[in-house]
């Protein structure tokens, strides 16, 4: 598997630490997920902190995807 993530598509907060947990806590019931599989977190207005993921998408990164 190459990623497994979470999207907060929120105005009011950045991607946290409690949506980190949510997403770790989910982990062991994704079909194929291995060490290797990238922590991917996508959100409207970015990351608050420091948080073990591997990659971060915004709005611009989806923008630049779609074309």
């Amino acid at each position: 598997m190459h990623f497994v993530g979470s999207i907060k598509w929120l105005e009011d907060r950045p991607f946290d630490r409690h949506d980190y947990d949510a997403l770790a806590r989910s982990l062991p019931g994704v079909p194929g997920i291995g060490r290797d599989t990238a922590l991917v977190a996508v959100s409207r207005v970015g990351m608050a902190g420091r948080l073990p993921i591997d990659e971060h998408w915004g709005p611009d990164d989806l923008v630049r995807a779609w074309r």
